[in-house]
């Protein structure tokens, strides 16, 4: 006998299945910035961590906009600069026309705002310190990689050994799960080691700096190792080229 159990209109509610607009999904929205030249930054969405906002994708953009507008400050300066300039050399090339003293007063203050940046890349200036943190952070990079290619080199040398011993006593199985365990440290040791060359990149732009400022560095070509000897020869050629850029850093007087 089915029996029907009446429900108070306040419980229907409370079970009546949601609209579908409140389960919806946000659509993507893009998010840029127009620069003053006509070119634009792009909000980088982080799938990894879930479904872009608004926020993240604004936390994006200011993450860019920060260091360009540092590297662009002595650029600002220099713009500052060439619209007096221009009306000076205007001027000249044409005598009656003589710039006013407000244009020359302009050009003046211009001028001792873009020395500020000469001076500052200079090594008398602030560049000795630039050059000096540069190194010290790919240093701290480099450190990572060879603890973690430290890491994988020593898993790959104990599965190595696991492994004659596995077929020294005919474990077919035991060999097949080793083997695997190879396969992915190798894999790991391929990411790793391909990783490396854009830090690698950072060292080379690095390079013109320290030639201004009389510092001669020559880095080693860094081949990644496709066995465990070349590994560690990598491994080693790494060591060599930080214990190289940490003298330099500690023989700059900053």
């Amino acid at each position: 006998m089915d029996q029907h159990i009446t429900l108070s209109p306040d419980l229907q509610k409370l079970l009546k299945l949601p609209d579908c607009s409140l389960l919806a999904l946000p659509k993507p929205k893009k998010a840029e910035l127009r620069l003053p030249s006509g070119a634009k930054l792009s909000a980088f969405s982080d799938i990894s961590k879930g479904i872009p906002t608004d926020c993240s994708m604004s936390f994006s953009l200011v993450l860019q906009l920060a260091p360009m507008l540092a590297s662009i400050e002595c650029l600002v300066k220099v713009l500052a600069l060439l619209d007096p300039l221009i009306k000076i050399m205007g001027a000249l090339t044409n005598p009656p026309s003589l710039p006013g003293p407000e244009v020359i007063e302009k050009f003046g203050k211009a001028a001792v705002e873009v020395m500020k940046c000469v001076v500052s890349f200079s090594p008398q200036g602030g560049l000795l310190a630039f050059v000096k943190d540069i190194i010290l952070l790919i240093t701290r990079f480099l450190n990572c990689f060879i603890g973690q290619l430290e890491t994988i080199i020593g898993m790959l040398s104990g599965l190595a050994i696991q492994m004659q011993a596995a077929e020294a006593a005919g474990n077919d199985e035991l060999q097949r799960i080793l083997q695997c365990a190879r396969d992915n440290g190798m894999n790991s040791a391929d990411h790793l080691q391909g990783a490396i060359a854009p830090v690698m990149n950072l060292v080379s732009l690095v390079e013109p700096l320290l030639s201004i400022a009389g510092i001669p560095l020559e880095v080693p070509a860094i081949v990644p190792g496709t066995d465990l000897d070349g590994m560690r020869e990598t491994l080693q050629t790494l060591k060599d080229v930080v214990g190289t850029l940490e003298q330099i850093a500690e023989g700059i007087p900053v």
